[in-house]
C-alpha cells in the first residue's frame, strides 16, 4: 500500500486508526513532488462479511460520528471505520467536504436543498431525500460563497433542465 499505510483489523472487525485510510495522496502533479503538505484522502478500506472493500471519497455521500467510529454513507451501505472527525476533516478535500453539525461532515455536492429551522439551525436535503441538521455553528460556513458553487451544481444537476443557473441563485 501506499505512504507505508498497511490495513490491519481491529478485535472487533473493524479497521484501527491511520490504517482505515488507503490511499493518502500528496497533492501534487503525477506523483511528483508536493505542492503542498496537504494529504488528501482518495479511498477507504471498509470491511464487509470478513472482505475488504475500497470506497471512494467522492462516493461518499456523509460522515456520522458513533463513539469512537465514525460512519460512512455511501448510497444505500454505511461502513464503520475507526477515525475522529477531526482526523477524517483534516485528510478530506475542503472544497467538496463540510463539516455542518459537530457530528456530521457532509459531501456538498450530494446536497439537494437547504432549508430553514428552529433558532438559527438549518436542514440540508441530500439527493437521496436523507435529511441532515446543520447547527448554526456550522451554517455560515456551508452558506459561504465558497460552497455556493458546489450547492449551485448539486441543485442545478437536480431541477429540471429549464430551470438556469440564475434563477437558483437566490435560492441559496
Amino acid at each position: 500500500m501506499h505512504d507505508g499505510a498497511t490495513a490491519t483489523g481491529g478485535r472487533d472487525g473493524t479497521l484501527t486508526g491511520q490504517y482505515a485510510l488507503l490511499a493518502m495522496r500528496t497533492d501534487g502533479e503525477s506523483g511528483a513532488e508536493a505542492v503542498t503538505d496537504r494529504r488528501t484522502i482518495r479511498r477507504f478500506v471498509v470491511r464487509t462479511n470478513g472482505r475488504f472493500h475500497l470506497v471512494r471519497a467522492s462516493d461518499v455521500d456523509w460522515f456520522e460520528a458513533s463513539a469512537n467510529y465514525v460512519l460512512l454513507h455511501a448510497g444505500q451501505s454505511t461502513h464503520r471505520v475507526r477515525i475522529t472527525m477531526q482526523t477524517l476533516l483534516e485528510g478530506l478535500d475542503p472544497g467538496v467536504f463540510l463539516r455542518i453539525h459537530k457530528s456530521v461532515i457532509v459531501n456538498v455536492e450530494r446536497i439537494r436543498e437547504i432549508q430553514p429551522w428552529f433558532g438559527g439551525d438549518y436542514v440540508a436535503l441530500l439527493n437521496e431525500g436523507k435529511q441532515l441538521r446543520v447547527s448554526r455553528t456550522f451554517a455560515r460556513a456551508l452558506l459561504q460563497p465558497v460552497h455556493r458553487e458546489a450547492l449551485l451544481r448539486a441543485v442545478c444537476a437536480t431541477r429540471p433542465a429549464h430551470t438556469t443557473t440564475a434563477s437558483l441563485s437566490g435560492e441559496i
